[in-house]
């Protein structure tokens, strides 16, 4: 129906867009002014594509905007981060008006450590939650960290989400019952170097331990061949005893067995049966590989 482009003469990206309330779009993104300066870039277009107005908020350092939301006042509410406000970095969330202007401008604040943040929401009573990371509170690394402020931004809440490793969310959602779910990644739980993260929080004021449960996708077996090798149980516990189906008795085996992150666990160990006792294992994906004179076949393995 109708393409737009807005750019300067630097790197210029677009993250958000959301439907106004006449109908409208506004989205939000980032415009770099030189090499070492960027700001955010909010952009109002109509219905049909008309350019109504533009707004560019930050400092003289480096802003990034990634969320965008239109709140119930009428005017727009912007997150993202900034380097402008302190020595390190750290969310920033603006406030504007219906034809752009700024209102209000509020940052996290706390010891050293950067901050970033994504995902915007505005809630039923007019309060704002911009999801991203922290390095200056939570359990270790990046933390999730959800900001929520009351509409003229003044704070209400920060939990944090995490564990020792790094964790960092995209977005969030608020729920039905008062609560919230933010999305983003971990490299400390789950499969592989790093793993799709969810965190269902329940609204307390406090932040609160990470439940993890494996749910992992289901992967088709992969096998060459004239037969295809399976497992189970699949998934299988550490230590435990794994059963080995569709190997040809007449041949003589060996196994190795691989992380999903490439680590090497097992080395061509002889089948001298048709099942394994396992190692101790962490919980994640494995990819058994089976070796003949002949054949060779590769399984999937989920280890809970």
């Amino acid at each position: 129906m109708w393409t737009r482009s807005f750019s300067s003469p630097g790197l210029d990206e677009l993250r958000c867009v959301r439907q106004a309330a006449d109908g409208g779009f506004v989205v939000a993104g980032t415009i770099e002014l030189d090499e070492d300066n960027s700001d955010i870039l909010v952009l109002k277009y109509s219905a049909i594509g008309a350019f109504e107005w533009d707004e560019v908020l930050g400092g003289d350092s480096l802003e990034s905007g990634y969320g965008v939301v239109p709140t119930l006042d009428g005017g727009y509410a912007v997150g993202g981060w900034s380097e402008s406000f302190w020595t390190y970095r750290t969310m920033c969330m603006y406030k504007l008006n219906a034809v752009g202007d700024e209102q209000w401008v509020q940052t996290t604040t706390g010891p050293g450590g950067d901050w970033e943040g994504r995902g915007l929401v505005e809630l039923a009573n007019g309060d704002l939650v911009l999801a991203g990371y922290t390095e200056a509170f939570g359990a270790g690394g990046r933390d999730l960290y959800m900001w929520h402020t009351d509409a003229n931004g003044a704070y209400l809440e920060g939990p944090t989400f995490g564990g020792l490793e790094d964790e960092e969310a995209w977005d969030v959602v608020p729920t039905g019952d008062g609560g919230y779910v933010l999305v983003g990644s971990t490299t400390g739980f789950g499969p592989g170097i790093e793993a799709v993260f969810a965190v269902r929080h329940y609204g307390a004021p406090l932040s609160s331990p990470v439940i993890e449960i494996l749910d992992p996708l289901p992967v088709q077996e992969l096998y060459n061949g004239g037969s295809e090798i399976s497992t189970a149980p699949n998934p299988a516990a550490s230590r435990g005893e794994v059963m080995l189906f569709g190997l040809d008795p007449t041949e003589h085996w060996s196994l190795s067995l691989f992380h999903a992150s490439g680590r090497l666990v097992l080395n061509d160990m002889p089948l001298r049966q048709d099942k394994i006792t396992l190692p101790e294992l962490a919980p994640g994906i494995y990819t058994v590989t089976l070796r003949s004179s002949t054949n060779e076949f590769r399984s999937r393995l989920c280890v809970q």
